[in-house]
């Protein structure tokens, strides 16, 4: 990991109706970022989609995904988003995690939502990975329909600088427990299980 120059990204996230996408493809611009998305091979299109979402969400299954062009072990972070599913992280983010946990580098977590539940949704996906991550985010579908600029800054700034405070040979809980919006983490402690 180089201090000297900036980190290689990738955003790698899962989008059902675009709202993930739409707020992938504007961190990834934050970030000069190369961007990946996660390929189901089952359609969640319509009602039946809907209802076959949030159930496998709510089961933690993991559908079969396509495998991904990208090898997140040649990046420095990695940038990990999902909806939120009846309260639960994405199936096919739940395959993505589960698949790459031992090869994943730094990790950040952003999560979309329309209601509550992004909170347990950053849960599973640190629980899933089996990584803290240096930075999250959560936009609820609000703040995506309106160019969340300020909230993605604030989310690259958090992430960038606990990278570097990693490179630095920090460790990354020091640097999280000055971090903003990082309240979830007595959850995430709660709420793992072991590996």
């Amino acid at each position: 990991m180089a201090t000297d120059s900036k980190p290689r990204i990738l955003v790698v996230f899962y989008s059902r109706t675009g709202n993930t996408r739409r707020a992938a493809r504007a961190i990834a611009r934050a970030t000069d970022a190369d961007v990946e998305e996660i390929e189901d091979r089952a359609s969640r299109r319509g009602l039946l989609g809907y209802l076959k979402s949030a159930y496998e969400a709510l089961k933690e299954r993991q559908p079969t995904i396509v495998l991904p062009r990208r090898d997140p072990s040649a990046y420095d972070i990695v940038l990990i988003g999902s909806p939120t599913w009846a309260s639960a992280l994405a199936g096919p983010v739940r395959a993505y995690l589960t698949r790459f946990a031992g090869r994943l580098p730094a990790v950040g977590f952003f999560v979309t939502c329309g209601g509550s539940g992004a909170e347990n949704v950053l849960v599973q996906m640190g629980r899933t990975a089996v990584k803290r991550p240096l930075a999250t985010l959560i936009l609820t579908q609000r703040d995506v329909g309106r160019a969340p600029a300020v909230l993605i800054g604030e989310f690259v700034d958090s992430l960038l600088g606990a990278w570097e405070a990693l490179a630095k040979g920090a460790t990354p809980s020091a640097h999280r427990e000055n971090a903003p919006h990082q309240a979830w983490t007595s959850s995430f402690n709660d709420n793992r299980k072991s590996p």
